[in-house]
């Protein structure tokens, strides 16, 4: 290589590097069901940059973990549903929507056994999401981002194994009439006013809007930069509130409550090549009053309830911890990202309004209120189209996110890609 072309070469180099590093799209969405999105690098200071950033990305989940961190069927998060308990305390007013049921009395007769009225539900989650993200840049480091995403999120192929062994309910529940109840089971739920069975959400989640600011240091003979950026938001509650009597209607966003999502990060960078990153912020919640489906017995378990009351909701915040390496153009334009991140959501508070239903231990010993965590590996495989002439082109990029450990949440694995663009007004 000549001199002139090696020159040519650093100066090029140069202007992509500093156009392209730090442009990550703020947005933080973590949820029990799915990993988060790749959470990027602190943003460039440069006054006036618009960045668009647009990510599909989709896939599934058969298995989740449990309240011990073991792999069980994503249905089977909580442990299996125990029938023989699911109408004790439950109200005269919702018992009477099926007045024949066996479930009605069944926690009144004597099973001689622990796996009495117990039923194992399995089935496949799925989950697509469009995220379209704006991040404009003002001057001294200000700027602000604005994320749209839209979701799809289903529950399909439920089966239902029933785990009561012979006898095990004692004389007072025949084998048939038992049996039957288990084969018709939706529909015996359907009666009380609680649905099981095949779920599909589709609609807008919540919109996050960021305000931050940012520094980029590279005054240093050691490292090539140092990076950081703080940025607060609001999360608008935009997405449509889940009916309490839908199981496994998942939130498309926090389910009406609004949130104050904070994000920090940091990044270093060595060898003109490799960056270092790190980045942590929480999001907290409003309360909210709604209608929510309760425990009314210390047995009780799995997700089915039979009992809804108006209740006073606090929900835990979600806080987190991430980690990641970047191989900046490692052959021409092609990029590396390797992260992790951790996430943890607190423990809910479901405070009934009306005291005569259940008391409030039975309330909370709700396994579904007990919060989550959720351990994930990002990877995103990064083309930048930039030439020295035409550095506003594209950029593409292949996306895998995949949750590796956690507790009561899903093993789900997201796959996708995202086009983005950058260009200074």
């Amino acid at each position: 290589m000549s001199r002139l072309s090696a020159k040519s070469f650093l100066v090029f180099f140069f202007v992509i590097e500093l156009y392209f590093s730090g442009l990550g799209a703020i947005n933080y969405y973590p949820q029990f069901y799915q990993p988060r999105t790749f959470f990027g690098e602190p943003r460039l200071v440069q006054s006036g940059l618009t960045s668009i950033e647009v990510q599909l990305r989709g896939g599934h989940a058969f298995n989740g973990y449990d309240s011990n961190g073991n792999k069980v069927n994503v249905l089977g998060i909580y442990g299996p549903e125990n029938l023989v308990a699911i109408a004790q305390g439950v109200p005269a007013l919702v018992l009477a929507c099926n007045p024949e049921c066996i479930l009605n009395n069944l926690w009144q007769s004597s099973p001689h056994s622990a796996s009495a009225g117990k039923l194992a539900i399995t089935g496949k989650f799925s989950s697509t999401e469009f995220l379209p993200v704006f991040t404009q840049n003002f001057g001294h480091g200000f700027f602000a981002s604005l994320s749209v995403p839209i979701k799809r999120l289903s529950v399909a192929g439920v089966n239902y194994t029933d785990l009561t062994l012979r006898g095990a309910l004692g004389p007072e529940v025949s084998a048939s009439d038992w049996q039957e109840t288990i084969n018709a089971i939706e529909s015996v739920m359907c009666c009380y006013g609680t649905h099981i069975g095949i779920t599909k959400m589709v609609g807008l989640g919540d919109i996050q809007l960021f305000g931050g600011w940012t520094l980029n240091y590279e005054d240093t003979e050691v490292l090539d930069f140092i990076d950081a950026t703080v940025a607060l938001g609001v999360n608008f509650s935009t997405s449509y509130r889940t009916n309490p009597s839908y199981v496994w209607a998942f939130p498309l966003g926090y389910d009406g409550h609004t949130g104050v999502p904070l994000v920090i990060a940091a990044s270093v960078g060595i060898f003109d090549w490799f960056t270092v990153g790190v980045q942590t912020g929480a999001l907290w919640f409003n309360n909210k009053i709604r209608y929510m489906h309760i425990k009314t017995a210390m047995d009780q378990q799995g997700w089915i309830r039979l009992t809804r009351v108006p209740a006073h909701v606090k929900k835990g915040t979600i806080w987190h911890i991430d980690e990641y390496i970047k191989m900046d153009h490692l052959v021409g334009g092609f990029s590396l990202d390797l992260g992790f991140s951790h996430d943890h959501a607190n423990r809910s508070t479901v405070t009934s309004l009306d005291q005569t239903v259940a008391s409030r231990s039975i309330i909370e010993s709700d396994e579904r209120l007990a919060g989550w965590t959720m351990t994930a590996f990002h990877f995103v495989f990064e083309f930048d189209f930039a030439t020295y002439d035409h550095p506003n082109v594209p950029r593409l990029a292949l996306t895998i996110d995949k949750n590796i450990a956690g507790k009561r949440s899903f093993d789900t694995l997201l796959t996708g890609a995202y086009i983005a663009v950058d260009f200074e007004w």
